[in-house]
């Protein structure tokens, strides 16, 4: 299959490329962006999946020649669907490679996980063994994809273009090193996986001190909202014209997830498989999806207890399965967390 190029706002190009079939049930198409930038080269961002890459670099070549100059390869995060092209990308076009440091943190937190074996991975988050496999394999496949940076993105760093200079927005929640790239001339974001149009972003729970996924993510959305896009690029899906009105539906599903894993504790200690099939997934029911889909629905389930947590709403108990309860009835505290994130 060919990647589609579409010149979707002024001086950015939009390069659509085919989905992995083992990952089939996950994600869909994906979309990696050429900027062009203002000596007349270009920045990619994101480089679709492994398998992707030669219908990637074949509908660039297709479109603006052998010799187009590629200088900088700008990952938005490290999941395989947007990494997954680097080397063919760096061999063909001896690109750059920029992403934010802490992005790092995820991969070691997973790597250490995996590496622990299954006993480990199965006690501190209670995935199912099958699950544990699948996930094993899927990650040791991809790790090696990834050379080292050539440089770490920063909050507010600057690239000139052809078309208005962009910033670089460091959008912490789908992962813990998100960037999403701004443009304040007219307003457009290119935005990742951050916001979505058709689906909310996993909201992954890491085991890394000091982070949490879902305040983070929600901090992101108030963050971007205060920027005022006016269109955002997303890596998945069509171009999103109401990015307010897309951030307002995202934030109030996260509070309906809230109170879903809220009243699922309201019938006493639960363990993390009891509170996500508690939960209405919008791809089925817990017990029906997919391995790789199960782990990333016990996962954002995690990130929405520790939230409570974080609350005080919530608490974790003590013993060898990981466990919650509530600590009151009263949800108001929730609300309010909610609310101060969304006005800080």
């Amino acid at each position: 299959m060919a990647a589609s190029v579409k010149e979707v706002v002024d001086g950015v190009f939009r390069l659509t490329t085919s989905r992995a079939e083992q990952f089939a049930e996950v994600v869909s198409r994906v979309h990696c962006y050429l900027v062009e930038l203002s000596d007349g080269k270009f920045a990619l961002v994101d480089s679709g999946w492994a398998s992707s890459s030669s219908e990637l670099i074949g509908a660039i070549r297709n479109e603006f020649g052998e010799g187009i100059k590629i200088e900088r390869l700008i990952l938005t995060h490290l999941h395989p669907d947007h990494f997954g092209g680097t080397k063919a990308i760096i061999e063909n076009y001896s690109s750059k490679v920029s992403y934010h440091r802490k992005e790092t943190l995820h991969l070691n937190a997973y790597y250490n996980v995996l590496r622990n074996g299954k006993r480990s991975a199965q006690f501190w988050l209670g995935f199912p063994t099958d699950v544990l496999e699948a996930v094993q394999v899927a990650v040791n496949a991809n790790r090696s994809l990834l050379p080292e940076p050539d440089s770490y993105l920063t909050e507010g760093e600057k690239i000139g273009a052809r078309s208005g200079s962009w910033r670089i927005i460091h959008t912490p929640g789908h992962s813990p090193g998100h960037v999403c790239l701004y443009r304040p001339r007219d307003g457009t974001l290119i935005s990742g996986d951050h916001i979505l149009p058709g689906e909310t972003s996993n909201v992954a729970y890491y085991p890394v001190p000091g982070y949490s996924a879902l305040r983070s993510y929600l901090a992101s959305l108030a963050k971007v909202n205060r920027l005022g896009p006016s269109t955002a690029l997303p890596g998945h899906g069509n171009v999103i014209g109401d990015v307010a009105r897309r951030i307002e539906t995202i934030t109030a599903h996260h509070r309906e997830r809230l109170k879903e894993v809220y009243r699922s504790l309201q019938g006493g200690e639960r363990s993390v498989s009891e509170v996500t099939s508690s939960v209405k997934w919008s791809r089925g029911s817990y017990e029906s999806l997919g391995h790789v889909n199960r782990w990333l629905a016990v996962l954002e389930t995690i990130s929405h207890l520790e939230f409570l947590v974080e609350c005080g709403v919530a608490r974790k108990v003590a013993g060898p399965e990981r466990k919650y309860a509530l600590t009151t009835h009263d949800w108001s505290g929730v609300d309010e967390a909610v609310g101060r994130i969304q006005r800080t």
